[in-house]
């Protein structure tokens, strides 16, 4: 009986522990999607605010992708800061095509490898409006989020295994408690 006891507590903590890793997991996987969306949306706003020039929508991916190695090739590393420049689009002009992009412009997709029971393919994901500000959203929480994993991890070790086994340990000395009361009493 003690033996279930103490198993079951050490169950308990994998499962937790099992739970808060497949929740950060899903978590990561969601603020991937959200990362790849904005910068599709990110590459479109490029070009459509004229970092190439004037050039209407529908715009191609490959036009999307050598605008925006351009803009890092004449960019990255000068310190324009974004608003200055087409190449250099703020977050809220982002924000603004993933909510108003032109009609002739069809939804920008993104490409993730996923696992169809570990046989990896690639997943086509279509964006959408709240995956631009969910992106958003997780840059500036990036680091609470991964922090308070950290510390709901440190609490499950050192908080509520040790609870868990302290409960096995009453509940060990109750039982021995109550057997060996049964002994006596047998023996009288």
């Amino acid at each position: 009986r003690v033996y279930k006891l103490r198993t079951r507590a050490r169950a308990s903590v994998r499962v937790a522990a099992t739970i808060g890793i497949v929740l950060a997991f899903a978590g990561d996987l969601h603020a991937t999607k959200s990362r790849l969306c904005f910068s599709e949306y990110y590459h479109l706003a490029q070009v459509l605010d004229g970092a190439m020039g004037n050039v209407t929508a529908p715009v191609s991916d490959h036009i999307a992708r050598v605008v925006a190695s351009r803009c890092a090739m004449e960019f990255d590393g000068t310190g324009k800061d974004a608003g200055t420049h087409p190449c250099r689009p703020t977050d809220q002009r982002v924000l603004w095509y993933c909510n108003h992009l032109p009609t002739a412009q069809p939804t920008p997709k993104t490409y993730m490898v996923g696992s169809k029971t570990l046989g990896l393919q690639l997943m086509q994901t279509q964006c959408t409006a709240n995956l631009c500000s969910d992106s958003l959203v997780l840059r500036r929480w990036k680091l609470v989020f991964r922090f308070g994993f950290v510390i709901v991890i440190a609490a499950m070790v050192f908080c509520v295994r040790p609870l868990c086994q302290g409960a096995v340990g009453i509940l060990t000395a109750r039982i021995s408690r109550q057997r060996s009361q049964r002994l006596q009493a047998a023996r009288i």
